[in-house]
């Protein structure tokens, strides 16, 4: 037991680092290790968002949910995560186009001359 809590750091660094990941991917990740980061250094910056004060214990009920997801590191990265990798659109490599006729930036453009120039 005390060998699997020692490695789990290991093994830990070792899944971030093994797989190829993507600037979306990485994007993604540092979102939400950014605002479980953000809450996990300041626990109460969500406590003044729902001020309810009525009787409804339903909506009590909810409002306290929502700021215990809210105020839990893990939760709110999780959720943020979750919800970032089912809206942002997955990144697609771009196969070059080759156009008929294209040249490169750095091809030297031809000197035309013109017709019935002055020559002496």
């Amino acid at each position: 037991m005390l060998v699997r809590i020692i490695s789990w750091p290991i093994m830990k660094e070792d899944l971030l680092i093994s797989p190829e990941w993507t600037r979306r991917d990485r994007f993604i990740a540092t979102c939400a290790f950014a605002l479980g980061l953000a809450s996990l250094c300041v626990p109460e910056w969500f406590n003044y968002i729902f001020t309810y004060q009525g009787d409804n214990a339903g909506l009590k009920g909810l409002l306290e949910a929502i700021v215990l997801i809210v105020e839990e590191p893990y939760l709110i990265s999780a959720l943020l995560a979750v919800f970032l990798n089912a809206t942002l659109a997955a990144e697609f490599e771009e196969e070059p186009k080759e156009e008929a006729g294209r040249q490169e930036w750095n091809t030297p453009v031809p000197v035309v001359r013109p017709t019935g120039s002055h020559e002496a």
